[in-house]
């Protein structure tokens, strides 16, 4: 069990719970490299997707941020996550450091999208600020304007009879 204490996922946490240990959260940041940034900014998929995205283009621009990651290494790929955290769109950062399967940058895979909204509505609602963060997090990733198959809508994805 102390050997599964030390991996950073659900079991490893449950492990540490049992052990009544310390948490390794092990957070670190991503390295800044301000030319590769560039380089990256200057791709003409990156370009349009940054385009589109501010037009309001939501979904031709998710098109074009995927085309621009077929031929990038990991590192790049980091790279354009921060590049889309600066950007604050929220699901892209952590759908691509998925891709890049880097996990170490807890501040940009957990971002504090929204607070303002969340935490209002959090105070109002009696709901805890964690759960909802986690929630939000799982059903939305972070879209606003998101709607499921099924109905489900917004950054808690909340079906509009439970909504009402």
């Amino acid at each position: 069990m102390k050997l599964l204490a030390n991996e950073r996922d659900y079991y490893g946490f449950l492990a540490v719970g049992k052990l009544s240990i310390k948490y390794n959260i092990g957070h670190r940041s991503l390295p800044e490299d301000l030319v590769e940034c560039q380089k990256i900014s200057e791709k003409p998929a990156i370009m349009r997707a940054w385009e589109l995205y501010h037009l309001g283009m939501t979904y031709s621009a998710r098109r074009e941020w995927h085309h621009a990651f077929n031929d990038m290494t990991s590192y790049q790929l980091q790279i354009a996550a921060a590049i889309a955290t600066n950007w604050g769109w929220h699901d892209r950062t952590i759908l691509i450091l998925g891709k890049a399967r880097t996990y170490d940058d807890l501040i940009m895979r957990f971002p504090l999208a929204y607070e303002n909204t969340i935490k209002s509505n959090v105070n109002k609602q009696d709901l805890g600020l964690s759960l909802t963060y986690a929630l939000t997090r799982a059903e939305s990733t972070f879209v606003e304007n998101i709607r499921s198959p099924a109905g489900a809508l917004g950054l808690m994805q909340v079906m509009p009879a439970t909504g009402r």
